[in-house]
């Protein structure tokens, strides 16, 4: 009986925090966030999952669904303040070198971004949410689908949010 009563009272203060989270939404943000939910379920892995739900929840922790768009701007290697080129960037914080990479992975998907200079690529990466939708989805598919070394990840799926949050060697979140 005392389970039942904590499993209700927990789904309940789930739900009432989900109806006030969307409450206080402005109308971007619940635009951005339905466009990157359909942005999400185009990307897929080649066991055919997509990344829909986890686009926008990490739209909604890095950004607050594109309000806070310059994120980590501390160079770790220099200890100093990094450059924007060095800085998470965007709806889904990616950095420049990380929009390159998939860009190079996945040249069919992104053919319109091959020519983009790095002055190009901070813009793009904060201004246009959806091509960040996408290359923050190609980043999970590719974590996903890729083999590790480590023997640490439960899961497939773990080990892409893992790495899309800390990276391969940021023990932190494993």
């Amino acid at each position: 009986m005392v389970k039942i009563v904590l499993i209700l009272t927990i789904s309940a203060s789930f739900l009432f925090s989900k109806v006030n989270l969307l409450k206080n939404l402005t109308n971007y943000q619940k635009l951005v966030i339905k466009e990157v939910y359909n942005v999400g379920k185009t990307v897929k892995t080649n066991d055919g999952m997509t990344f829909e739900k986890t686009l926008v929840g990490i739209v909604l922790t890095e950004s607050s669904a594109g309000l806070n768009l310059i994120g980590d701007d501390f160079d770790y290697k220099t200890k100093s303040k990094a450059t924007l080129i060095k800085s998470s960037l965007g709806a889904f914080q990616m950095k420049v070198s990380t929009v390159k990479d998939m860009i190079k992975k996945y040249p069919k998907a992104f053919e319109h971004l091959k020519n983009k200079t790095d002055r190009e690529l901070i813009n793009l990466l904060l201004r246009n949410y959806k091509d960040s939708a996408k290359l923050a989805g190609y980043y999970l598919k590719y974590n996903y689908e890729r083999k590790s070394k480590f023997k640490v990840f439960k899961s497939r799926y773990f080990r892409s949010v893992s790495n899309y949050n800390g990276g391969n060697h940021n023990e932190v979140y494993y």
